[in-house]
């Protein structure tokens, strides 16, 4: 009983108490990793600044999708997942990534991936689904990989291409706005979810690998793999606006 009152305060809190609980969480988490690792206010004041960055874009994007006004356990979920790539982003403002770092950056990476999936389960699960949820979801896994992407550029002086794994998804969306076709939802698929996850699961072998030849090796076949599944989006999406011409010229 007493697990079903507090899942019932979880599914009722607003955004905006949600999100405030959020940066709670950040502070605690951060000021513990600035005095464990001797990080200094530089790092807090990086990962807050993610947070407070991204919490402004939720908040913008949040009205465009009512009658949704409780945040829900499943969205608080992704919020964790949220705060754990802000702890990341932090340390993109250090000087360097020492080995204790680099495990830290791994943990929060791969926790983050174990989460992924839970808040679709549990906003399936509440009745809970929302446009807003399913775009909040892609978002962080989409910046996760941002995020690691430039790590390895910053920290490991890995080459700038590294970056395309990250950016992506950004050009995608980017070129949606310039045909509309692009902008049609996809259908999910199993060969995006694999490829997603072995995206995030090959940054984080690449952060702890010594030899630079692994990590470039896992890091191109990742590209590809990406290139691949958005070459089999893009055609998918076209062929569907292409098939839907003629239907229209035909009700005229």
């Amino acid at each position: 009983m007493q697990l079903t009152v507090d899942m019932k305060g979880l599914l009722g809190k607003s955004a905006g108490d949600t999100l405030l609980i959020g940066l709670l969480m950040l502070l605690g988490v951060a000021t513990i990793f600035a005095f464990r690792f001797a990080l200094g206010l530089r790092y807090i004041g990086a990962v807050v600044a993610a947070y407070l960055l991204f919490t402004s874009a939720v908040l913008v994007t949040w009205p465009r999708h009512p009658p949704q006004l409780k945040f829900g356990i499943a969205n608080g979920v992704t919020l964790l997942r949220a705060i754990g790539v802000c702890l990341i982003v932090g340390t993109l403002a250090l000087d360097t990534l020492r080995p204790q770092l680099v495990w830290m950056v791994a943990g929060i990476a791969g926790c983050n991936l174990l989460l992924d999936g839970c808040d679709g389960r549990l906003a399936r699960h509440y009745g809970i689904t929302s446009a807003f949820g399913a775009r909040f979801d892609m978002d962080v896994d989409a910046l996760l990989i941002m995020v690691l992407c430039v790590v390895l550029v910053v920290h490991y002086d890995m080459a700038v291409w590294v970056l395309a794994i990250g950016l992506l998804r950004y050009f995608f969306e980017g070129a949606g706005l310039l045909r509309p076709w692009l902008r049609a939802p996809l259908t999910t698929s199993t060969r995006g979810r694999v490829i997603g996850s072995y995206q995030i699961c090959t940054l984080i072998v690449a952060l702890v690998s010594r030899p630079t030849i692994v990590r470039e090796i896992l890091l191109v076949s990742a590209l590809l793999l990406l290139i691949y599944s958005f070459t089999i989006d893009i055609w998918s999406l076209y062929r569907r606006a292409t098939h839907a011409l003629p239907a229209l010229s035909s009700n005229r």
